[in-house]
């Protein structure tokens, strides 16, 4: 098999799907940045959506493709109960939101200066490189025992693992170009609205935009309440933790906006 086609074939033909529309993402960011007005204000809407609906919906149907053909050469009973709960299982948890579950993965691995959409980009290439890598190496020996549908889904799934920790590692060198954009009198951000970008915000994990009048910044967050915001959504910038540079946030209602950003802003400041 050539190297297109093995570029082409599952599971690497889904991570090159996916760093095709991550490469028209970053394309669209820097034509944004140019203020090419021919795009107008579609450029970031469709940016977004063409990375986060990417990896939603070309895993979901892609590789359960994969995974249907292996149980359909599978062996008969308890062989098939094992294809089929194991199998499941394990695309279950790596298809079903796999953007937010990888920033959440990242969160750990990464400096928090770095963009989601940066690390979840290196996390595209690493793993697209890591399945075809696999699938030149380890599937010929793997499908002498396995049906090669379940030798695909395996590696594919499997690639997401050294794509990981590959990416905690590429994106560290990157941290000083994104600390000045992000973290000036950081501060003065507080009784600021922002938009969360993430799938949600908890006690752990979370980002969100702040505009500024000029390209704006991207910051940590965090949300410890009963009720937490969603992407999209708008919350209050409520103080800011020196310690774990990040700040809390209250999501906020169109109804109350602007008493609470008023009292906040009005209010204590959590300073360093």
């Amino acid at each position: 098999m050539d190297v297109w086609s093995q570029l082409l074939a599952l599971p690497t033909g889904i991570y090159t799907g996916l760093l095709g529309m991550t490469v028209l993402y970053w394309l669209l960011v820097i034509l944004g940045g140019l203020d090419m007005d021919v795009l107008g204000g579609a450029t970031e809407g469709a940016a977004e959506g063409a990375l986060d609906g990417a990896v939603d919906a070309a895993l979901d149907g892609a590789v359960d493709a994969a995974l249907d053909g292996a149980a359909d050469a599978a062996l008969d009973g308890a062989a098939d109960a094992a294809l089929d709960g194991a199998a499941d299982g394990a695309l279950d948890g790596a298809t079903d939101g796999l953007g937010d579950q990888a920033t959440s993965w990242l969160s750990a691995l990464r400096p928090t200066n770095v963009p989601v959409t940066f690390s979840l980009s290196i996390l595209v290439l690493t793993s697209w490189f890591m399945s075809y890598l696999g699938m030149k190496w380890l599937a010929p020996p793997m499908d002498l025992v396995l049906p090669h549908g379940l030798t695909a889904t395996l590696i594919g799934v499997g690639a997401l693992v050294p794509g990981v920790f590959l990416t905690g590692l590429f994106v560290k060198p990157f941290t000083f170009l994104f600390r000045t954009h992000n973290a000036p009198h950081k501060v003065t951000l507080t009784g600021k609205v922002c938009v969360l970008t993430t799938g949600t915000a908890d006690a752990t994990f979370g980002q969100a935009s702040v505009e500024d009048g000029g390209s704006g910044h991207v910051i940590q967050v965090r949300y410890e309440g009963p009720t937490p915001p969603t992407r999209g959504q708008r919350a209050l910038i409520t103080s800011y933790d020196p310690e774990r540079d990040v700040f809390e946030i209250e999501p906020l209602e169109d109804d109350d906006a602007e008493d609470r950003v008023r009292d906040v802003r009005d209010g204590p400041v959590r300073t360093p």
